[in-house]
């Protein structure tokens, strides 16, 4: 997922709105990594071209499950990678 944030931004588009990450299921946590399963709903964003026109795929799927994975930095976590889960569809 954050290689296709990446991709938009290269295009010369930009993301507008508030997404969401929902229903948060614990895969691991230890002292290197906490990842997580979660539902990314997009559903209240879209994407606009340099000129401000909405150039949103009307075919974007509105709640993708992904799995994210954080590290640690002193007292916080940072999101340090994210992938399109391609089991079963849990959203």
């Amino acid at each position: 997922m954050l290689k296709a944030y990446a991709q938009i931004a290269e295009g010369g588009l930009v993301v507008r709105g508030e997404g969401s990450v929902e229903g948060a299921r614990l895969i691991e946590a230890n002292r290197e990594v906490v990842q997580i399963y979660a539902c990314l709903d997009v559903g209240g964003t879209v994407v606009l071209n340099a000129e401000g026109v909405d150039v949103t795929p009307p075919e974007r799927p509105l709640r993708t499950p992904v799995r994210l994975r954080f590290v640690p930095d002193g007292d916080r976590l940072l999101l340090d990678g994210s992938e399109k889960w391609d089991g079963d569809d849990f959203c």
